[in-house]
């Protein structure tokens, strides 16, 4: 499967665990994470989320956990996001 048939946001997080090639990670993911192998994905970008949120003030810098409010954010600034991402894990 080619990369265009991922999630950018996916994508993102296999750079991140230094695995740029997503059937690579999914396979990690599955022995890491028997119950769910998209958990470590779920984590990742829930943190990342949040540490946008926060780079826009939109929540407390000691902030620990993804509010109502930041996933409002994320939803009404996904282009931003994705940009930062991508920005942020080349």
């Amino acid at each position: 499967m080619k990369n265009e048939a991922f999630n950018p946001r996916f994508l993102a997080y296999c750079r991140a665990m230094g695995t740029p090639d997503p059937q690579d990670r999914l396979r990690l993911d599955a022995k890491r994470y028997p119950g769910g192998r998209m958990w470590g994905y779920v984590e990742w970008n829930r943190s990342q989320m949040l540490a946008f949120a926060k780079l826009n003030n939109v929540v407390p810098e000691h902030s620990q956990a993804v509010s109502g409010l930041v996933s409002l954010f994320i939803r009404t600034h996904q282009d931003e996001y994705d940009a930062w991402l991508k920005q942020t894990f080349p």
